[in-house]
């Protein structure tokens, strides 16, 4: 009897099993299929629409231009000459004007000047000055013969600096918005450690740059807690002051901005040519170059081809706003530098923190195709982050059929989302697209934009 029982269970087992798998067949694979198989550019519109009219998207402001990049033929367009908000898709206008009025070579350079006595740093804007470039200086000019510095001074020129009225107060603490001028010293921003220690008491903090805690004056009201808690920075930008307030249970790091940076300049370099045995009385800064100083010493920024790189891998924006308060000192504008239709953008920065910056879809793709077609096209492709590979797209697609074959430009900011570049799907001929999406609360943009370049990834000649 026993035996009969295992044998009648057996068969029904194997029943249950066939029966399983009938039914995941059943729910994986159309998925599968319907992921892996080719799309009809008749099919596109139906399928895009059907990501379009659901959540997060069917109640946002979306813009899409999806464009063949060599034939220029248009495969979908949905307010691509409407105006919307591109976070940090403004950086492709900047870099793209940047690489054609510039060109790939262009380097900033920070100029030394002496008269025998006194010394004056002469800023181009270079946002990569940092202190390996000041010990660098100090040593060249020891090895010069001067071990006496009786003024050090720097020389401003207001071309170069930023105005930050139409960005965020809030921001204006973080090193994501620091601002650069004629004077830029390690991105102007620092790295700044609170570490718990009991319970009740003010955290310890430590400075990336120890210079700083002399120049700083830190208020620390930050306690150490057993729950975790927040970390509020109250910062000017003219003074050197800055208030924390909170409570942590955690060691964090804020990224801060470094306020007077054009004094802090002037501290640090004097006491790094202390240190290399150049004695300075003084330091001060002018407006203008007086007679009789001849230069003696000279650094470049590595070439555009590599700043465009930091800037849309990275997106940087201390270096994007550096290069458009360049660009607008020697051009007029980026406007002035591109070949697109003059009223189809307005940037009011170059890095797209700006919330007046306005573009449409069509105009970013409009200025992709010009790069692409120029003599620079593999320099600024290059500067793209590569999906799943580089960048800020190092973490998406990874794994699947677009990795390697997405060059683009991200965007993010409360309530915006946005991805723009060049795709080479597997059986279709290269795209060019831009994908803006505003006013939309919802944390999952940037899954649905991900969903929709699968869908242009699937596109077939059939």
């Amino acid at each position: 009897m026993p035996k009969t029982i295992w044998k009648s269970n057996k068969k029904v087992n194997l029943i249950f099993l066939s029966l399983s798998l009938i039914y995941l067949t059943t729910l994986i694979l159309p998925q599968w299929s319907k992921a892996s198989l080719p799309l009809c550019r008749l099919d596109l519109s139906k399928s895009l629409n059907s990501i379009l009219n659901k959540e997060p998207l069917s109640h946002a402001h979306v813009g899409i231009s999806l464009q063949t990049l060599a034939s220029k033929d248009s495969l979908f367009e949905l307010n691509s000459d409407s105006y919307f908000t591109p976070a940090s898709n403004a950086k492709i206008f900047t870099t793209a004007a940047a690489l054609r009025f510039l060109g790939e070579n262009f380097t900033f350079s920070t100029d030394f000047f002496f008269d025998g006595r006194n010394l004056i740093v002469v800023g181009g804007g270079d946002p990569g000055l940092s202190t390996a470039n000041l010990m660098t200086a100090a040593t060249m000019l020891r090895q010069s013969g001067i071990t006496k510095i009786n003024k050090l001074m720097i020389l401003l020129e207001d071309n170069l600096s930023h105005s930050a009225n139409t960005w965020q107060w809030g921001d204006l603490v973080f090193d994501y918005a620091a601002l650069p001028g004629t004077i830029n010293f390690n991105q102007n921003a620092f790295g700044l450690t609170l570490t718990p220690t009991k319970v009740g008491q003010l955290v310890d903090l430590s400075f990336s740059d120890p210079r700083l805690a002399a120049f700083l004056q830190i208020n620390n009201m930050v306690r150490s807690e057993r729950d975790n808690g927040s970390v509020e920075v109250i910062g000017n930008l003219k003074s050197n002051s800055i208030e924390l307030r909170g409570s942590i249970n955690q060691p964090i790091t804020l990224g801060l901005t470094i306020p007077l940076i054009e004094d802090y300049f002037l501290d640090s370099f004097a006491q790094i040519l202390k240190e290399t045995g150049i004695s300075v009385a003084k330091v001060s800064k002018t407006d203008t170059m007086p007679v009789g100083y001849h230069k003696i010493a000279q650094f470049h920024s590595p070439p555009l081809s590599e700043i465009i790189k930091t800037i849309n891998q990275d997106s940087n924006n201390f270096y994007a706003e550096a290069l458009f308060n360049l660009l607008k000192s020697k051009s007029g504008s980026i406007k002035e530098s591109l070949r697109i239709k003059a009223d189809s953008f307005f940037l009011i920065d170059g890095s797209g923190l700006s919330r007046e910056d306005l573009a449409s879809p069509r105009s970013i793709v409009e200025t992709l195709r010009m790069v692409a077609e120029s003599k620079q096209s593999a320099i600024y492709k290059n500067s793209l982050a590569l999906a799943g590979q580089s960048g800020t797209l190092r973490n998406r697609f990874k794994g699947t059929a677009i990795e390697g074959k997405l060059w683009a430009k991200s965007g993010t900011l409360t309530g915006v989302s946005a991805l723009s570049g060049y795709l080479n799907p597997p059986n279709y001929q290269p795209l060019v697209f831009s994908i803006l999406v505003n006013q939309s609360p919802s944390p999952n943009l940037r899954q649905t934009i991900d969903e929709i370049i699968q869908l242009f990834s699937q596109l077939s000649p059939c």
